[in-house]
């Protein structure tokens, strides 16, 4: 099975002239899912450029990611002031969107190799790739975490409506995690390094065999490096489903 958030925010894009919040959140989607398109070939072709499909990287061995969202996340998409006393996406003050990501290279050679593309690729890159939208963004690196961290802020405008995005991530020997939050307020993201945090000092990789559940909620093996449901860095998202990114199960 393809990507749950992939195949929603090629439908939305699809519909996002008839529906401006829609048009909203596909911008906060579609930056969301860059983490791994970011991730390029490391030291086997020096001009090559960012990659889709993971299973080209011969350096990489395990990619995994979780998503979070708010509760009733389709519902609030669809959701308009003019339909009642719902929240709407307008109105929420937190995060909306988490992306976690562990990637395992075969050295961390490699893995530093990756970590060096992805931040040159830079704020200004990612910005510009967004249609239609005004984007400014500002990076840095991040102290005191890991072997090398670092985080781009991203703030897209379009047709009035704000988008506010976290790109963080880090190195630590040879793995790479990443935390992508979206949200439609700055304060929003304001959590989204407590999250790598935890990742990278508090996060282990688990004895058990990997138990996948494509729901959220897997276990064992690498997952043990995702936080529990209630880690205050969530602000009360839930899980909305897990990925194997690489290497990809057949019944995913």
């Amino acid at each position: 099975m393809g990507s749950i958030i992939g195949q929603f925010t090629a439908g939305t894009l699809a519909r996002r002239a008839e529906m401006a919040h829609f048009r909203r959140v596909a911008v906060l989607l579609l930056v969301a899912m860059m983490t791994t398109s970011m991730i390029p070939v490391v030291a086997q072709n020096d001009a090559a450029g960012p990659f889709d499909d993971l299973g080209q990287l011969e350096s990489i061995e395990t990619a995994l990611r979780r998503t979070y969202s708010v509760e009733d996340f389709f519902a609030l998409l669809t959701a308009t002031p003019e339909e009642g006393d719902g929240a709407t996406i307008a109105e929420l003050d937190g995060p909306l969107l988490v992306f976690m990501q562990v990637l395992k290279f075969d050295s961390a050679g490699n893995a530093a190799s990756a970590y060096q593309l992805v931040k040159d690729e830079g704020g200004a890159s990612i910005g510009a790739s967004i249609e239609d939208a005004e984007t400014e963004s500002s990076e840095g690196e991040i102290d005191d975490l890991g072997d090398e961290a670092f985080g781009i802020d991203l703030h897209s405008t379009a047709d009035g409506e704000e988008g506010y995005f976290r790109i963080a991530f880090a190195r630590e020997d040879a793995f790479i995690f990443a935390v992508v939050t979206a949200a439609v307020t700055e304060g929003g993201i304001e959590s989204s390094d407590s999250l790598l945090e935890f990742m990278v000092n508090d996060g282990e990789a688990s004895d058990d065999a990997e138990e996948f559940a494509v729901g959220g909620g897997s276990t064992g093996g690498f997952w043990g490096f995702f936080p529990d449901d209630d880690h205050d860095g969530l602000n009360g998202l839930i899980p909305l489903g897990d990925e194997n990114l690489f290497p990809v199960l057949d019944d995913q």
